[in-house]
């Protein structure tokens, strides 16, 4: 399992950053990250930082598959 990485917006007005992130806590192996001067918009704000972490995530991915 690779586990699962939450990216929650600190200023998203969708939800609450602190009660998102404690749920996201509870799922297995997760590695959760709140980006404080994030809106909901997080992808259109900070699109170079994002595509990073996800790449970072598919390689983790690729990695595990390969044994």
């Amino acid at each position: 399992m690779c586990g699962c990485r939450p990216l929650i917006a600190g200023k998203s007005i969708v939800q609450d950053a602190g009660k998102a992130a404690a749920r996201a806590r509870t799922l297995r192996e997760s590695t959760v990250e709140i980006w404080p001067e994030a809106s909901h918009a997080i992808n259109g704000e900070y699109p170079a930082r994002l595509a990073e972490r996800v790449h970072a995530f598919l390689d983790g991915v690729h990695e595990h598959r390969q044994g």
